[in-house]
């Protein structure tokens, strides 16, 4: 195993050196906050609240308004203004239903408090290619000192989404990793765009950016599979899409040229 690591360092870290001399290659990763547009499945979510047995006291409960993401790509030098590349990008979002109900009291057995949550977790991986235009290598930026370390991004970006929702419940007064565990999942076109400003650290061929970055991305997704008897978290016709489209900002780093 050690044999082989070694052999593929050594075969492809003077490939990777020299596309980077070259100002080839560049590796990007991202950690951002998100807002989100789930107004349909807070809604529904809403509503199989309301239809909970007359019984059943909820105690506490969320809707899912933002979340957070993580973001990796490999890009390639097109030209001096302009980097293609491909980008994943993952995004989590969650909200819960806290509720306790009495059980017990028939024929002579003890009355007994059960209180359990209800966790609605949605996950998002979108895959695709994007574009970037440099406004910090147009002439004016670079003629001048102060902004020479001043990267300045436009980002473009299209792909398409893999999302899931994962419905479970948790025993909070019990040791319980969850029960009743749903995975539903859908999918949808992804669109992204970014306005990045960083700071250039480093002047070495291996060198490296810190910045921040504030985006839109769109992504709405088809209806989550819906059926009756408790084949599924939602009833047939109350199953929504979810709708991961809202803005961003976060913090990247790069290496590479």
């Amino acid at each position: 195993m050690i044999k082989k690591i070694f052999f593929i360092w050594f075969f492809w870290n003077p490939i990777f050196h020299f596309a980077q001399q070259k100002g080839a290659i560049s590796i990007e990763v991202s950690t951002s906050y998100h807002q989100f547009s789930m107004s349909e499945f807070n809604k529904i979510i809403s509503l199989k609240r309301a239809n909970f047995h007359p019984s059943v006291n909820i105690t506490n409960a969320s809707n899912i308004k933002d979340g957070y993401g993580f973001g990796f790509s490999l890009n390639y030098q097109l030209a001096k203004l302009i980097i293609i590349g491909t980008y994943s990008a993952y995004t989590k979002a969650s909200s819960f239903t806290e509720f306790n109900f009495i059980t017990g009291g028939d024929f002579g057995a003890p009355l007994d408090t059960v209180y359990r949550v209800e966790n609605h977790d949605l996950h998002n991986l979108s895959l695709g290619l994007k574009t970037q235009f440099f406004i910090n290598k147009l002439g004016f930026w670079e003629r001048s000192t102060w902004l020479s370390r001043i990267e300045s991004v436009v980002e473009l970006a299209g792909g398409y989404g893999f999302s899931r929702a994962d419905f479970y419940y948790t025993f909070p007064d019990k040791e319980s990793t969850g029960t009743y565990k749903e995975f539903n999942k859908v999918s949808g076109i992804h669109f992204m765009t970014n306005f990045k400003v960083g700071f250039k650290f480093s002047d070495k061929p291996l060198f490296s950016t810190l910045g921040l970055t504030l985006g839109y991305q769109y992504l709405k997704t088809n209806r989550l599979q819906g059926g009756e008897h408790n084949n599924y978290f939602f009833s047939k016709e109350n199953t929504p899409k979810l709708d991961f489209s809202g803005f961003s900002a976060g913090i990247y780093l790069t290496f590479g040229k």
